[in-house]
């Protein structure tokens, strides 16, 4: 997973979490996989839509090291999070909620549970 100020973008080996938006200082699920959400006061989430039926099928499947990898992307303007794999959006997350919000923080790469993970070409861009 990939982790912005306190959000972890999941993608987990059974493929079944991949594109699910966490947040690890207490909200715990905020968007499933596909959806778009708007993160209100009080934990009051509110799914707007679905921005694609099998999130699992925007991943390319694992054949290690040598097969062909997957391209996440965090795309984060303001309050609003957009994840990305493979070109394809997989959530869409508006974060309406300034007690619990973090507008920045610390961006860490992890793999919870077994397994293994690699990366490479990891990226931050400031956007304009």
């Amino acid at each position: 997973p990939w982790q912005v100020s306190g959000y972890q973008y999941d993608m987990s080996s059974a493929n079944n979490y991949t594109g699910q938006l966490y947040e690890g200082q207490g909200r715990n699920i905020v968007n499933p996989p596909g959806c778009f959400v708007i993160l209100g006061p009080n934990n009051v989430n509110v799914q707007m839509g679905t921005v694609i039926t099998d999130p699992a099928s925007a991943a390319h499947d694992y054949v290690g090291v040598y097969g062909e990898w997957n391209q996440l992307e965090i795309i984060a303007i303001d309050n609003t999070l957009i994840h990305l794999m493979n070109g394809q959006v997989i959530t869409i997350t508006i974060d309406n909620d300034p007690a619990k919000r973090a507008m920045q923080g610390i961006m860490s790469l992890q793999l919870e549970a077994s397994g293994q993970i690699w990366y490479r070409n990891v990226y931050v861009k400031p956007l304009d």
